[in-house]
């Protein structure tokens, strides 16, 4: 009987667990039937050896450096706006062989990029679930490795290729946390050799993690941390242990920072990038927003990325509002829990929240919490089952719950509502989004392409420009030739162009709009340091001068081309298509609406 017994739990979880997947790749299915998009084309070109920098099998991620950023800026494949400092470089080795390995082998086709991600995706829920399994009851680990896997965290990086190092970074960093978890809670109870075996283990994979995913895996030592403050909480340990537990992170942790450092990679001089360790000023004034997004996203799904104003304070308000409402069902869920679950457990909830400290640096969006949502995975896990079936403590089921059970048995509700049915609804949604960007970004470079003949010789302008454009010129050719120039005007709605002499145009925006994005959505400048009136602009074959700022920033921006400007072939971007556009003649304007 005992025999049949296991035989149906072992049952039980395969059949558990092929659900899982089967969920998973109805939910995800859009984004494996996403075409190339953006920094996928950048990869390409780089492949190629067309981009306007060298760029080897390890360097997929170096984007902008001080080597190329003067070429970059003069055949305008960097807008004329951008930051004279401008470096977006990220050190993931590994995860750069990988992409390169698999647009050399498979020739830039998306659709087996895609299924490699979609097997990198598996590889992390099977990875993450053997760390549930080593704690938790079935029930609990079926749960928790659900929610994971359906999150909305994985859509993006499903579907973006260039994305995927995430994939990687969480397939072995679940590695990393099972063998670092049994090491440090279950290692006193293990001989040595097993220990040294699970610490050397642990190094591997989060060094492996690190390689992938930079900067991003560095958010595995949240859960590092705090496995040590349960491990010392419990009583267990030296400082000197504690020290010793926390060395197969902090190995390849600090190795990378410094070869980091001494190779000069991270960013500089963008809005959307916060570079803690070369811009720290910017990094930690938006760090308190970007937080309260980060757990908002994580445990309620909400998708905070454009919450602005006023939305902001509502947004904060609500997250301290569920955090308190949340404590009393985490704090009898973890009680009733063996010791070394409790350690566990207690690991899993605040190294959800301490590993969002290096997504901080980004703009928030769930694409960055695939490491924090192990941890909210099964802590909303452990709160729903404690809420739901575990027994009544007086076991007569007569007596009245208690207010801390009612309150368990409502945020076990929300839990299981925004993670169970919100979370996943949310990563179709946005895979279907994502698959439908892609589509429509291949349909205006198709379209450019056509218009443009030959792109080696094209040189194109762009009054208006969406945020597309920017990586258009990577994706016109099947041979990654680029333009011999590509000059982006603006990047906003509505313009009027006038052209009062025959090499100068001069654009105007209304008094609360600027000719590009200011704020955090500027990838190019950082909010630190706006163009002024006066401030002269060389770029791209043409000289820019701003001429007037508005509350919003630069509205008023004049154009000396050193060509005429009836030579170039004219693009505007609508939110429909785009269209060739005729500049207006000499001495008059003409507007430009999206």
């Amino acid at each position: 009987m005992r025999n049949f017994d296991q035989f149906e739990t072992l049952k039980g979880r395969k059949g558990g667990l092929l659900l899982v997947f089967l969920l998973g790749f109805c939910v995800f299915y859009p984004a494996v039937r996403a075409p190339l998009f953006l920094d996928d084309h950048i990869h390409a070109a780089m492949v190629e050896g067309t981009f306007a920098g060298k760029r080897g099998p390890f360097d997929l991620y170096d984007f902008i450096d001080d080597g190329d950023r003067a070429v970059l800026f003069e055949r305008g494949l960097i807008p004329w706006w951008a930051d004279p400092r401008l470096t977006i470089r990220f050190f993931r080795p590994l995860s750069s062989a990988i992409l390169w390995a698999e647009h050399a082998a498979f020739s830039h086709a998306a659709l087996p990029m895609h299924l490699h991600s979609l097997a990198w995706w598996a590889f992390a829920v099977l990875a993450v679930r053997a760390v549930f399994r080593r704690f938790f009851s079935d029930r609990v680990t079926l749960l928790g490795t659900a929610i994971f896997a359906l999150s909305p965290s994985h859509a993006l990086p499903l579907a973006w290729i260039a994305n995927s190092e995430i994939l990687f970074a969480l397939a072995f960093g679940g590695l990393a946390l099972s063998r670092q978890m049994r090491a440090r809670i279950v290692g006193p109870s293990l001989p040595s050799r097993a220990r040294v075996i699970d610490a050397a283990l642990a190094t591997v994979f989060f060094t492996l993690a690190i390689l992938c995913g930079g900067e991003y895996a560095l958010a595995l030592g949240g859960y590092v941390l705090a496995l040590e403050l349960g491990v010392r909480r419990r009583g267990r340990g030296s400082i000197g242990a504690h020290v010793a537990g926390v060395l197969p992170f902090a190995v390849p942790a600090s190795s990378y920072l410094v070869a980091r450092f001494a190779l000069r990679y991270g960013a500089v001089g963008s809005g959307f990038y916060s570079d803690p360790f070369r811009e720290p000023a910017a990094f930690f004034a938006s760090a308190p927003y970007r937080l309260i997004a980060q757990l908002a996203d994580s445990w309620l799904t909400l998708g905070s990325f454009s919450w602005t104003g006023w939305e902001r304070w509502g947004l904060a308000a609500v997250v301290i509002a569920v955090a308190i409402a949340l404590a009393v069902p985490i704090r009898r869920a973890f009680a009733a829990l063996e010791p070394d679950s409790n350690v566990a457990a207690r690991t899993f909830v605040w190294g959800s929240v301490i590993s969002l400290v290096p997504t901080l640096a980004v703009v928030p969006g769930f694409r960055l919490l695939g490491i924090s949502m192990i941890g909210v995975a099964v802590v909303s896990a452990l709160v729903i089952d404690h809420a739901w079936f575990a027994p009544s403590a007086h076991g007569d089921g007569e007596t009245p719950p208690s207010r801390g059970a009612a309150l368990g048995t409502a945020m076990a509700i929300l839990l299981a509502f925004t993670q169970l049915v919100h979370g996943p609804l949310t990563a179709f949604l946005g895979a279907r989004v994502h698959r439908r960007d892609g589509a429509d970004f291949a349909a205006r470079a198709a379209w450019t392409a056509a218009h443009i003949g030959d792109p080696a010789q094209a040189d194109v302008g762009i009054v208006r420009a969406l945020a597309g454009t920017f990586f258009e010129p990577f994706a016109l050719d099947p041979q990654r030739r680029l333009p011999a120039r590509w000059r982006v005007l603006s990047h906003g709605g509505h313009v009027l162009v006038l052209h009062p002499e025959p090499r100068t145009l001069e654009l105007v925006f209304a008094e609360n709009r600027s000719i590009y994005p200011v704020g955090e959505q500027n990838l190019y400048r950082a909010p630190s340091a706006p163009l002024k009136v006066g401030d002269v602009v060389r770029a791209a074959g043409m000289t820019v001068t701003i001429l007037e700022v508005g509350s919003v920033g630069p509205r008023r921006v004049r154009f000396v081309f050193d060509d005429a400007p009836t030579e170039t072939t004219w693009i505007a971007d609508t939110f429909e298509t785009p269209v060739a556009v005729e500049l207006p003649a000499v001495g008059l304007g003409a507007p430009f609406d999206p």
